[in-house]
């Protein structure tokens, strides 16, 4: 399919998505697809695995880049002892409590919008998605673009953004190619609903190459191979990325989770931890769904959570999601989505608890988690 117009070019044709067979337990299988697999000989598909769940592309090993399980994350006795005592806090609130606070969140007044924003309606996906202007992203060739640096304890590890449109196809790329991107996260389907939610801005498995034309330069998006993870719900696809003028290249990852519904929540409270280790070597990383704050928010926020709590400092949800969204207005968009992130901390603290790591009430925090569930998932059936 191409899209043409004044200023980007984008030339890709279209692909399946990667097929990959999955198995039962704790540890993901993966499947792997190269641009050059369809021309591999029936002998060289039999060709001996290095290990179950890889495969090897054109006689070179592949590496699954994977998680060992989502205890792995780096704790010491300040992110334990900071997480008991949120867990002690917050197993002493009811459903309603949590309900008070998104809606105390949802009166404060959001941030001016940059008067970028307001000068390039064609370049927002959406107009009352606003862009602010003390941390947007500022491309050097003096384009703009609906994206926002997020600071986490002085750290600027991640960039929230809208999906790309055909308009703003060559922008995003700069963008990459600009800040040194390593990663990007894709959290919506190029269409949901039958509604147009992101432009197909990256080439899939079969479709070698995607030419496209900025404005300062020829920026080409090459296909390298594919992975499917997590019972094919994410898909990683390496990438990389040149431009002729002036010269740049990356290699790129693209992770991209699927079937997580518009302004709902995904039903795997894990699925969230998991692509935060799948993703966590890297810097920076662009986030992205469709409108670039509920899907996005949410993911950044349950970073930032645990983020906090590396950094042996009370975890107060509430207070977070503010600072969020003083720097990208409208994060977190939903309720179900504010009690979805507590719901994966809860599970989460659960489980500690569970194995012996610090004493809470257990009990309470079951009951907490089940009046979440309900509404949330209520909700999402609806």
């Amino acid at each position: 399919m191409t899209s043409r117009n004044n200023r980007n070019i984008v030339t890709a044709a279209r692909g399946d998505t990667p097929r990959g067979r999955s198995s039962s337990g704790s540890t993901p299988r993966t499947t792997r697809q190269s641009a050059g697999q369809q021309q591999r000989s029936s002998s060289e598909r039999r060709r001996p695995q290095s290990r179950p769940g890889t495969t090897r592309q054109q006689g070179r090993p592949q590496t699954a880049e994977r998680p060992k399980t989502v205890e792995d994350s780096n704790e010491d006795a300040a992110f334990i002892e900071q997480l008991q005592a949120w867990a002690q806090e917050t197993s002493r609130k009811q459903l309603t409590d949590l309900e008070e606070e998104f809606g105390r969140l949802q009166s404060q007044p959001r941030p001016e919008p940059s008067e970028e924003f307001a000068r390039n309606p064609t370049l927002n996906r959406y107009r009352d998605v606003i862009c602010v202007e003390n941390n947007r992203v500022a491309l050097t060739n003096g384009r703009y673009i609906h994206a926002n640096w997020i600071d986490s304890q002085g750290d600027r590890r991640y960039i929230c953004t809208q999906g790309p449109l055909p308009q703003t196809v060559g922008d995003f790329w700069e963008m990459v190619l600009q800040e040194k991107v390593e990663a990007v996260v894709m959290l919506c389907d190029t269409v949901e609903l039958n509604r147009p939610k992101c432009h197909q801005y990256w080439p899939k498995d079969n479709t070698p190459e995607s030419a496209i034309t900025s404005r300062d330069g020829n920026i080409r998006v090459r296909f390298v191979d594919t992975e499917a993870l997590d019972d094919n719900h994410l898909i990683r696809t390496r990438l990389q990325v040149t431009s002729d003028n002036p010269k740049r290249q990356a290699n790129v990852r693209h992770f991209h989770w699927r079937r997580w519904p518009d302004r709902g929540v995904p039903m795997n409270h894990l699925a969230a931890l998991r692509l935060l280790f799948y993703i966590g070597k890297y810097k920076p990383i662009v986030v992205h769904c469709s409108a670039g704050i509920g899907r996005t928010g949410t993911i950044v926020m349950i970073y930032l959570a645990q983020n906090t709590l590396r950094s042996g400092q009370r975890l107060d949800f509430y207070e977070l999601v503010a600072d969020l969204r003083r720097q990208r207005a409208g994060s977190v968009q939903t309720l179900d989505q504010y009690l979805y992130i507590y719901s994966v901390f809860l599970r989460y603290a659960k489980n500690k608890a569970d194995a012996g790591r610090f004493k809470v009430d257990t009990e309470a925090i079951d009951k907490l988690i089940q009046a979440i569930s309900k509404r949330i998932y209520k909700q999402t059936k609806r």
